[in-house]
């Protein structure tokens, strides 16, 4: 084979192995993002704010945003039925409501008053 033969191929073969990678990263982001993008528009549509709750305590949780996981408290709107309260996420974590969806923080080297 030729010089310039085998180095078209040896570049067609780079292109396409980057172009691969390319779509697999792209393929993860957008997979990943929607999960976020899929809690935020349920909690639009519905009359309680018990998934805004959940996806605003995993934002702290997330930013090491302590004293707001720990300390501050949410209103929680369960919709028909059941009255409203306010709790902290750390507090709200254990109701069976958020059984597993908002994210495990520790809450001990916060003192709230």
């Amino acid at each position: 084979m030729e010089k310039r033969a085998f180095e078209m191929a040896v570049t067609t073969v780079i292109m396409i192995i980057l172009s691969i990678s390319a779509l697999a990263i792209l393929v993860y982001f957008f997979s990943s993002q929607s999960e976020r993008l899929e809690d935020t528009v349920r909690s639009q549509n519905s009359e309680s704010n018990v998934d805004e709750v959940v996806v605003l305590c995993n934002g702290f949780a997330r930013r090491d945003a302590g004293f707001a996981f720990c300390c501050e408290r949410q209103k929680i709107v369960f919709g028909e039925g059941r009255s409203d309260e306010k709790m902290t996420c750390s507090e709200a974590k254990t109701e069976g409501w958020a059984a597993g969806r908002i994210e495990n923080y520790s809450c001990s080297r916060f003192s709230c008053k």
